[in-house]
């Protein structure tokens, strides 16, 4: 029992650093993600459907993972362009600096 629970705590450990190395090298992961897919398609013929099925998914949340950062860059970007251009805007803290900046100094 404490044999699988330690297998089962390694496995976890060793997945979450392997996303954060494959986040840190998005290149290297890549590279040996495709390495891996050409052995998987070289060798189809030794998996069961099950095994395809399974190494399926695991390329999808892979590929989910890879590129979530780059998605939220996107999405991030135009807000973060306006906010170094100074460019107001109707959020709260545009209205506060507009307030503070029309306040005179003593």
């Amino acid at each position: 029992m404490q044999a699988n629970g330690n297998l089962v705590v390694g496995t976890g450990y060793g997945l979450y650093s392997a996303a954060r190395l494959a986040r840190t090298y998005p290149v290297a992961a890549g590279i040996v993600a495709a390495a891996a897919s050409f052995y998987a398609y070289r060798n189809r013929a030794r998996f069961t459907a099950d095994t395809r099925a399974n190494l399926a998914r695991l390329g999808t949340e892979a590929l989910k993972v890879l590129t979530e950062p780059y998605g939220q860059y996107e999405l991030h970007k135009p807000g973060w362009t306006q906010a170094e251009r100074g460019t107001a805007g109707d959020d709260v803290l545009s209205q506060v600096a507009r307030l503070l900046a029309a306040r005179p100094c003593r």
